[in-house]
């Protein structure tokens, strides 16, 4: 059972959670901007070209509607 009468740890996880979030919407945006430069720059082979970016951001917004953005996972990268 967590300890919330260690009042500081307490402030300093809800810093670090608040902190994450915050992070992780910042990186939607970011995504968002790259998705709309792919289809700017793919024309009329933004369906095929920009599908795996598209995918990418649609996971993100379905993650936030749960509530909680996972860590971010880039194409190859391992989950340590």
């Amino acid at each position: 059972m967590e300890n919330y009468a260690d009042i500081p740890a307490v402030h300093k996880a809800r810093t670090s959670y608040f902190h994450e979030q915050t992070v992780r919407a910042e990186e939607i945006v970011v995504l968002r901007d790259k998705l709309k430069w792919c289809y700017r720059r793919e024309g009329v082979n933004h369906f095929k070209n920009c599908r795996e970016l598209a995918q990418q951001y649609m996971d993100l917004l379905s993650e936030m509607k749960s509530g909680y953005l996972k860590p971010l996972r880039w194409k190859g990268e391992s989950e340590s």
